[in-house]
């Protein structure tokens, strides 16, 4: 009979160096599988080889990188009956953190052993979806500044998980005195909900944290079946600024509106354009978002998980093959 599988899937932008060492690790401390490496060229590859995986030939999924790199193969991830696991090598690793994933191969060795993983909940914003905290305004400004830093000559990059709490309080400063974000007149539609806000952030939280140790939205849980929205309603640039600075310093941030969701629409009444960030990945624009909850979408092997029965049938949400969006690199 043979060794279940386990398969790792690179992340091209990490470095060919950095892969290899980290691959002859897991080859090193794995045992009792049969390891097979991946390093998919765009997202379509992507996308259709992680829905290619079935159970119980493959016991799980792992993949070298953050949460950009899982986010890019949600759509065939989704209902998936195989576990993941984010192998915190990005950027940004928001999941990582809020579920307690480390870069311990012993760890995940003994999580796969126990089959012990929870089943967290996905948004989807038109045609995408993201697994953490999402944003538009002054949130997505920070965050394309700082990904197109992350482009820049390799050393820059290496140095920026290591600074990135302070490039991006660096750079939340930088635009609040340059005052880049305009304000945003949103129409925000939902059960029970009609309300025309005028905001300069909205964040969209499926977890508390973001950046790190920036906390959001406390009560936000990834398990609960809705999705948290907290807005500004900033009048001027001082509002904005203390709003900011409250979530640095983690208080309960300056003028900020909360609410809670399964559905919800957000219109820019004017018509503007805004962006999309989520998961450390700028998203999309437009001016029309739709917004939908998908409970226990997918499985991650996790500490803070339960142990199930190896083949034993934990129901999901439905998997969903979407079109190709524009993004198409990995």
């Amino acid at each position: 009979m043979s060794a279940p599988k386990l398969a790792l899937i690179g992340n091209r932008r990490a470095g060919r160096c950095k892969l290899t060492e980290i691959i002859r690790e897991a080859e090193s401390v794995l045992w009792g599988y049969e390891i097979e490496v991946y390093h998919p060229k765009d997202i379509d590859e992507l996308v259709q080889l992680v829905g290619s995986f079935r159970a119980p030939t493959y016991r799980g999924i792992v993949f070298l990188g953050g949460d950009g790199t899982v986010n890019r193969a949600l759509p065939g991830l989704m209902g998936s009956e195989i576990p993941t696991y984010t192998f915190p090598t990005g950027t940004a690793n928001d999941l990582a953190a809020e579920i307690a994933i480390s870069s311990n191969w012993k760890i995940l060795q003994r999580l796969i052993d126990q089959n012990r993983y929870l089943q967290i909940d996905l948004i989807r914003a038109n045609d995408l979806f993201f697994m953490t905290v999402a944003g538009i305004g002054f949130g997505a400004g920070v965050a394309k500044e700082y990904n197109d830093m992350r482009r820049q000559p390799r050393a820059l990059g290496k140095m920026l998980p290591r600074l990135s709490d302070h490039i991006y309080s660096i750079l939340s400063a930088k635009h609040l005195l340059l005052r880049t974000q305009k304000p945003m007149s949103l129409r925000l539609k939902g059960r029970n909900l009609n309300r025309l806000v005028e905001t300069s952030c909205l964040m969209i939280c499926n977890q508390a944290k973001l950046g790190g140790n920036l906390t959001i939205s406390a009560s936000s849980k990834n398990q609960d079946g809705k999705f948290e929205v907290v807005y500004c309603e900033d009048r001027n640039t001082i509002d904005l600024a203390r709003f900011v600075l409250d979530v640095r310093l983690g208080k309960n941030p300056h003028r900020a509106v909360r609410l809670s969701a399964s559905q919800l629409q957000i219109e820019e009444c004017r018509g503007r354009k805004f962006t999309l960030f989520g998961d450390g990945e700028i998203l999309l624009q437009d001016s029309n978002l739709e917004l939908k909850l998908y409970p226990r979408a997918l499985k991650l092997f996790s500490p803070m998980g339960k142990s199930h029965p190896i083949g034993e049938a934990i129901p999901t949400a439905p998997s969903l093959v979407l079109e190709s969006s524009e993004r198409s690199e990995l």
